[in-house]
């Protein structure tokens, strides 16, 4: 399952749903960091233990 945040990250921003300034927030594992791909922005990180919960904003 290691790599599924970042997939669904591309998918999300490739798919062409997300208006300019749209948030998506991302639970993922703390031993993961996924990068925002192209068109996605991270603008905040928390870690609660075991989860992290990412912010990334739509800048395409």
């Amino acid at each position: 399952l290691r790599g599924m945040a970042e997939e669904a990250l591309r998918q999300i921003a490739d798919s062409g749903i997300l208006a300019q300034g749209a948030v998506v927030v991302l639970e993922h594992s703390s031993r993961e960091a996924p990068q925002p791909p192209s068109g996605l922005n991270l603008f905040s990180r928390h870690r609660y233990g075991d989860t992290t919960v990412s912010f990334f904003s739509c800048v395409a």
